[in-house]
């Protein structure tokens, strides 16, 4: 399946607000960039994932360690700034705040994520909030592997994205008729995170989508393609690292396997 990402006129938006265009310029990854990416995972969940290949993107609006994901920042509730004024001031559209916020409730529950980290550098805060605190599994990839490994399997009914996550104050305003840019922003909080968000829309231009939809969405992956390398991580007990390299091995995998080499308390 073609998984060419739908085009948004930044040029157009940037004319209005140089500085909306820019947050919009910087989620968007080019076709052409392809960027260091890990995926820090519990190791029960990586084992599932050799024998089943499919990865799971989570519903937007059912985040745990984020429940205001995807959620327009409150700023957005008061009173028109900066791009929203200007635009409100050129068209003759009525700037409604609680349709804002019922649209975006929507847009969450047609939405799935699955979540990177730029870079392949170790982190201790990764292994502590996403790999079982050192005792999971990081996968090492590139943007351009993780496109390729979903490619053939990709759902019809979902529309492929992929973003660098822009982190933003609650105090910045986002343009309320790109409610979807809210899919990809995150609060400065979790900026460490340097997120790569691959963001998967229901199209509802193929039929009704019920809502909510699912918890997760299932996705096919050729792991031969996804897996470039394999940091068991700095905890997991010897006999448990074991069943991670003979489950790798039964699976055919021939990615590099190291152990990680970070102090991990």
């Amino acid at each position: 399946m073609d998984l060419s990402t739908p085009v948004v006129d930044i040029a157009l938006i940037e004319a209005y607000s140089p500085q909306e265009g820019a947050l919009l310029r910087q989620t968007r990854l080019p076709e052409f960039c392809d960027i260091a990416i890990s995926h820090y995972i519990p190791a029960k969940f990586f084992l599932t994932l050799l024998q089943t290949n499919q990865i799971r993107l989570g519903r937007l609006d059912a985040q745990k360690n984020d429940p205001k994901d995807g959620c327009l920042p409150d700023s957005n509730m008061l009173p028109a700034k900066g791009l929203n004024e200007q635009f409100y001031d050129s068209f003759p559209a009525k700037r409604d705040a609680l349709m804002l916020d019922e649209q975006q409730k929507i847009i969450r529950q047609l939405s799935y994520i699955h979540c990177w980290f730029r870079g392949h550098a170790e982190s201790i805060g990764m292994w502590r909030d996403f790999g079982s605190n050192g005792t999971g599994i990081c996968i090492q990839s590139s943007t351009t592997l993780l496109k390729n490994s979903v490619s053939a399997g990709w759902p019809q009914d979902l529309i492929f994205q992929m973003h660098e996550c822009p982190y933003t104050e609650s105090s910045v305003q986002l343009p309320d008729f790109l409610p979807s840019i809210a899919s990809v922003r995150k609060d400065v909080a979790f900026s460490d995170q340097q997120e790569v968000r691959v963001l998967a829309v229901i199209d509802v231009t193929k039929g009704a989508a019920p809502l909510p939809g699912p918890d997760c969405r299932l996705v096919p992956v050729n792991l031969h393609i996804l897996l470039k390398r394999i940091i068991i991580g700095p905890a997991v007990k010897s006999q448990d690292e074991h069943e991670v390299r003979e489950a790798l091995l039964a699976a055919g995998i021939k990615a590099e396997v190291l152990k990680s080499i970070v102090s991990f308390q």
